[in-house]
């Protein structure tokens, strides 16, 4: 398959990168304990970066899943394609970053992963035109727009501001 962008797809990913690492963590437990490691040495030393990838891919892959759940929910089709741009998006950057993973496990052609950055790129594009709609569509209420953070945040942090919303207006 060369197209990757599908939202069950993209959840089927992650769930793929969930047991392929929860397999690799076992494996190399067993090895290193038959090696005569600790327990917490093959916990701290041995697997902590499989058991720290584990834990974010369960968490990508239930933000995915989520998503999924809050998509079904919306009735107007305009609004639900809307939303699913940005899920898949979002779903896309995380598949990047982990893309090399990907491709090892065979998961992804690598046709597919050619197409990955220009299909996120359309997809950004897409979300882009319909800003104002996502905007109703989450409720964002208009006197936020005017806040200094959403006018320049560049500026906004520059300074420190106590947590205060300076002059925005209401």
């Amino acid at each position: 398959m060369d197209d990757v962008t599908s939202l069950e797809y993209l959840s089927d990913l992650f769930r793929f990168r969930q047991i392929t690492l929860f397999s690799q963590i076992l494996a190399k437990m067993a090895a290193l304990k038959k090696s005569g490691m600790t327990d917490y040495e093959v916990n701290m030393m041995g697997t902590s970066e499989l058991i720290q990838g584990l834990a974010e891919a369960y968490g990508e892959s239930r933000v995915i899943d989520c998503c999924i759940e809050f998509s079904a929910k919306i009735t107007r089709p305009h609004d639900k394609k809307a939303m699913e741009t940005v899920f898949r998006v979002f779903a896309l950057d995380c598949v990047k970053r982990d893309l090399s993973f990907y491709v090892r496990e065979k998961a992804i052609k690598p046709s597919a992963a050619a197409n990955l950055i220009i299909a996120q790129n359309s997809l950004i594009k897409d979300m882009s035109a319909n800003i104002e709609d996502l905007i109703k569509l989450l409720n964002v209420p208009d006197d936020i727009l005017y806040a200094p953070l959403a006018q320049d945040y560049v500026a906004y942090f520059s300074k420190p501001n106590f947590g205060e919303v300076v002059a925005a207006r209401l």
